[in-house]
């Protein structure tokens, strides 16, 4: 990603074009569902490449997600999916 992005209006548009580069996006595992920082474990493709990943979610006393830091692996993957990402964020606003 190019920066750290804060607050749902610049969150949420970022979200959007990884559910939209990453096809067949699914969870597989909630690794604890009662914690206050959740580990969600996901599958997914960019064109014909498997992408694996943890979302790791922090939930404030609200019960609102604080902070949301996403890793994916293999290698392959991270760098497919940073192009096609990149390329779909140059298409619809360079201020992203």
């Amino acid at each position: 990603m190019r920066r750290p992005y804060r607050g749902l209006a610049e969150v949420t548009p970022v979200l959007r074009i990884l559910l939209e580069v990453m096809e067949g996006f699914r969870y597989s595992d909630d690794l604890d569902p009662s914690a206050a920082i959740r580990a969600l474990v996901f599958t997914a493709r960019v064109g014909d490449t498997a992408v694996k990943g943890v979302d790791l979610v922090r939930f404030g006393e609200s019960g609102l997600v604080v902070d949301l830091t996403v890793t994916v692996w293999p290698l392959p993957a991270v760098v497919k999916l940073a192009r096609a990402v990149d390329e779909v964020i140059d298409q619809a606003s360079p201020l992203l």
